[in-house]
């Protein structure tokens, strides 16, 4: 038996030794392995398979699946279950990731789970019997299994990492599947096309397991019926199925099952009241397969919904909000949501972005919006250089912007722009949001 980790820093230096896709860390191009499901099977096995004693709710898209999953699992825990809700990226702690019923993962949990599988991963090293080693985000993913298969759930939410088809959360055999917006990003993994990227996303769907689908462009939405119907999959759709309508303050969301009204959501924004439809028209599936919660207990789940870093007031004055879109489409939605609940004389953005990521239109975008845009770095090798996003933005017409590569520098430029009656919105990339919360606490 191999030496085991005796502490938590030890254990998750060994795991960031892995290949990390989402960094761009330990990419070795002869020894890199590919996207896939075969290593994450294997390596489940190697632990006696605890996903398969999950009772899952599997949730992928391109924006939106975060809020939603969060939603199902507060409504859940509202009613009484012992819930486990995996989400991914984290802001700050990569223990954000694990919860149950809010709580994150203890470190000693984490060390623990990685001491299971420790041997199993040295035969990989090795390349004993054609193994491969797990990438860092499929040992992550398997800690999470791990420690929800041992900790008597009710159930469990679980968020697609990136894509759905060959994602490490593929190996679920869920209760329901769950569809939320699919738009572009992820490009260079997932394809050059909204068709494409909602094959990807269709790949969670499994035989006779229902699914909810949130809003969709009609190119996508044809993939996933498509898609349901080689897999004998009941939808249920946005528009169709259900819906969400605002009354005054509230919401009122309609599912083939009934309403729920007098719905408040803590997360601003329009796009989570789809979101909110979302996790209902989910929730009343559960239901359908015995889950007992009631519309109060709904109400409840939903109104103590907030993730950080989605459309988050983390400072009054000056007024600073950090939001973690990175791509067009969260981009646009954070942006509708800050017209509608802040009042500002003039919006300064603080931003930086991940290199394959449209930042021409995401540019363009904070063009439309903002009176002043300070470019900075942030913590990772994919980050595209603030002096070129600079030029990018320059080259669209719009010359208000500044370079600070110093993040506590940007900060302070965006408050001297906005003045006492601006709005600052720190927006771009997970981890600029988890850099910017953390100084601004």
């Amino acid at each position: 038996m191999q030496q085991r980790f005796a502490s938590y820093d030890e254990a998750m230096a060994y795991l960031y030794t892995l290949t990390d896709y989402e960094r761009g860390l330990n990419l070795k191009p002869r020894t890199t392995p590919k996207l896939g499901l075969e290593r994450m099977a294997k390596l489940l096995e190697s632990v006696g398979n605890p996903e398969r004693r999950l009772r899952a709710v599997h949730i992928a898209g391109t924006k939106g699946k975060g809020s939603t999953a969060a939603m199902v699992a507060n409504a859940l825990i509202a009613a009484g279950n012992r819930v486990g809700l995996f989400i991914k990226p984290h802001v700050e702690d990569v223990r954000e990731r694990i919860q149950i019923n809010g709580q994150w993962i203890p470190k000693d949990a984490v060390v623990r789970q990685i001491n299971r599988m420790y041997d199993y991963m040295c035969r990989c090293e090795a390349k004993e019997d054609g193994l491969y080693s797990p990438t860092f985000f499929e040992a992550f993913m398997a800690v999470a299994f791990m420690y929800y298969g041992s900790e008597n759930l009710d159930y469990t939410v679980i968020e697609v990492g990136m894509g759905g088809r060959l994602d490490a959360t593929n190996v679920l055999q869920p209760l329901v599947s769950a569809i939320t917006p699919v738009s572009m990003d992820h490009m260079e993994r997932l394809g050059n096309t909204l068709e494409a990227i909602a094959g990807e996303k269709a790949g969670i769907i499994k035989e006779g397991v229902p699914v909810v689908c949130g809003p969709q462009q009609p190119e996508a939405l044809e993939v996933i019926r498509r898609k349901c119907r080689e897999k004998n999959a009941r939808l249920l759709e946005f528009g169709n199925d259900f819906s969400a309508k605002r009354c005054g303050r509230t919401l009122t969301l309609t599912t083939w099952g009934g309403s729920v009204d007098g719905v408040e959501l803590a997360m601003p924004g329009e796009h989570q009241a789809a979101n909110a439809a979302t996790a209902v028209a989910i929730l009343e599936l559960l239901r359908e397969q015995g889950a007992k919660i009631s519309d109060a207990q709904i109400r409840s789940g939903l109104a103590a919904t907030a993730l950080p870093a989605r459309v988050e007031l983390v400072r009054k004055h000056p007024a600073t909000v950090v939001d973690a879109g990175h791509n067009p489409a969260s981009i646009e939605a954070l942006l509708a949501a800050l017209r509608s609940h802040f009042t500002f004389d003039r919006l300064v953005c603080v931003f930086a972005v991940q290199r394959e990521k449209d930042a021409d239109a995401i540019l363009r975008l904070l063009a439309r919006d903002a009176a002043h845009v300070v470019f900075t770095t942030m913590n990772s090798s994919h980050a595209c250089p603030p002096d070129e996003l600079a030029e990018m933005m320059r080259g669209i017409g719009f010359a208000a912007v500044s370079v600070e590569h110093d993040l506590g520098r940007a900060l302070a430029e965006a408050e001297r722009l906005a003045g006492p009656n601006g709005l600052i919105c720190v927006c771009g990339s997970f981890y600029l949001a988890g850099d910017a919360r953390k100084r601004l606490r």
